[in-house]
């Protein structure tokens, strides 16, 4: 699935923001401070995450890409690999434009099948969702 839209604003300030929320997560999930300078294409991690039963797991989370205005990463759990990429585009001095995408994939063809028909019935639902993050992120960098 994926989302594009145009931000007015500055588009180092977003990448910041996107670059403090992913060093936040590496921090928490390492129980360590670390400065950006950490962040690169090809660290990862491991992280714990409650499902919506309450259970917890463990997450094997990569930045498949960390370079200017360019954001990917994949979290790898039992069930398969979830992506994520920001891709930043300047378009002049003023605005740029974000297109924000999320995938799944998984060695199980239920599984894989489950996601494709689910990601149908609730294209509306999540891309709502995702237009609420990058509308929470562009409120942050134009206060």
């Amino acid at each position: 699935m994926e989302v594009k839209r145009i931000v007015h604003g500055d588009i180092k300030a977003y990448f910041k923001v996107l670059t403090d929320s992913l060093l936040s997560d590496y921090n928490a999930a390492m129980q360590a401070e670390y400065t950006s300078d950490v962040l690169k294409s090809g660290l990862t991690y491991q992280k714990k995450l409650r499902n919506s039963f309450g259970n917890e797991g463990t997450v094997s989370v990569s930045i498949d890409r960390f370079e200017e205005n360019h954001y990917a990463a994949s979290f790898e759990s039992a069930q398969g690999i979830n992506q994520l990429s920001y891709d930043l585009e300047p378009l002049d001095d003023q605005q740029f434009e974000v297109t924000y995408k999320e995938d799944f994939f998984s060695e199980s063809k239920s599984k894989s099948l489950n996601y494709s028909i689910m990601s149908k019935l609730y294209k509306r639902s999540s891309k709502k969702k995702m237009n609420l993050m990058l509308d929470a992120i562009e409120k942050m960098i134009q206060e």
